[in-house]
């Protein structure tokens, strides 16, 4: 039987073609009347995060109650130097300008003094989305190497992958010295 299906629809493959075209366009039209508008969207009505957020929202702290992220910054000099303090508060006031809906808790303000490390050369920004889904805006999903490429330029990724480039070479000189590794 399925010999000659196939054999039919071998002979009359334009009609097939056609017959196909038609169906793809009837579903098409049949799922756009009978579907809904598409959304991508989440919501757990009643679950504990979701009650969690309402209530941060409720005692004024709406701008905390969706996502966060961290800008950890690494200095010699000191976090508290003048020349990095005001770089970082630069970064966050661009980042609260351009990103719309979201707040900086700077480790130079009151709130993110315990933001900064007992060494004083290590510290982080916390950056909070409000209503703002990780996973649902190609902006948020960039906005790591964004901030990577502002805070430490190009020219480290650059020559970080240079130095990469350069351990594996002499990774494979030591096996290759050391009988391990033979090239095909």
């Amino acid at each position: 039987m399925l010999k000659r299906l196939a054999r039919t629809c071998y002979r009359r493959r334009w009609r097939v073609l056609g017959a196909w075209v038609v169906f793809l366009v009837v579903v098409s039209f049949v799922s756009s009347a009978a579907g809904g508008v598409f959304r991508n969207e989440f919501s757990l009505s009643g679950a504990e995060s979701k009650q969690a957020q309402e209530l941060l929202k409720e005692r004024g702290f709406g701008d905390r109650a969706g996502f966060s992220g961290q800008i950890v910054f690494a200095t010699d000099q000191g976090v508290d130097d003048p020349n990095v303090r005001q770089t970082m508060e630069q970064l966050f006031a661009r980042i609260e300008r351009t990103v719309p809906r979201t707040q900086v808790v700077s480790p130079y303000s009151p709130e993110g003094a315990r933001q900064v490390s007992d060494n004083h050369r290590i510290a982080y920004g916390e950056v909070n989305f409000a209503d703002c889904g990780i996973g649902l805006t190609r902006r948020f999903r960039a906005l790591k190497i964004w901030l990577s490429v502002q805070v430490l330029g190009a020219g480290w990724f650059r020559d970080l992958a240079e130095r990469c480039c350069r351990l594996a070479e002499h990774a494979q000189q030591l096996l290759e010295a050391a009988g391990c590794y033979r090239r095909r």
